[in-house]
């Protein structure tokens, strides 16, 4: 889950708030929810005092680093019919991680039109389409 606040209000709406996890994780406090979140702590990485350095992150001392030099290449698989977690998170870290790059094409999203929560992961036990999506990404990184 990359957007807490979003889910937990989505948990909320199905009834099954008091059940999740995500209240034992980010405390009791929904406020909390945001700050752990990791699409918005890339946000606030983005939009940082205003200035236009979105590719950076600041060290303790000061100094600048590339992010770039901080986020291995990324791909990110969702199934576009999964209930427990929207998949329009998926598409709201990756903005936020294309916003933080210099070289957004590192990172990637990959929408499974008919594959749920539960498929994507028994397509990596048993074979299916996201088995299928991520032999062909192997294939290609592997000739590049």
């Amino acid at each position: 889950v990359y957007c807490i606040n979003s889910h937990y209000e989505y948990e909320k709406g199905r009834g099954v708030d008091q059940l999740s996890a995500l209240r034992a994780a980010c405390g009791p406090d929904e406020h909390q929810f945001v700050d752990a979140s990791p699409t918005y702590r890339l946000e606030c990485i983005v939009t940082a005092d205003g200035t236009d350095e979105c590719s950076f992150l600041h060290e303790a001392d000061g100094s600048r680093v590339l992010l770039d030099d901080h986020i291995p290449e990324l791909t990110f698989i969702h199934g576009v019919e999964d209930t427990v977690v929207q998949y329009n998170h998926t598409m709201l870290v990756v903005d936020a991680i294309h916003s933080s790059l210099s070289t957004p094409d590192r990172c990637r999203e990959i929408l499974l039109e008919e594959v749920g929560h539960a498929e994507t992961v028994l397509h990596l036990m048993v074979g299916g389409e996201t088995r299928d999506v991520m032999q062909e990404i192997f294939k290609t990184e592997a000739v590049a």
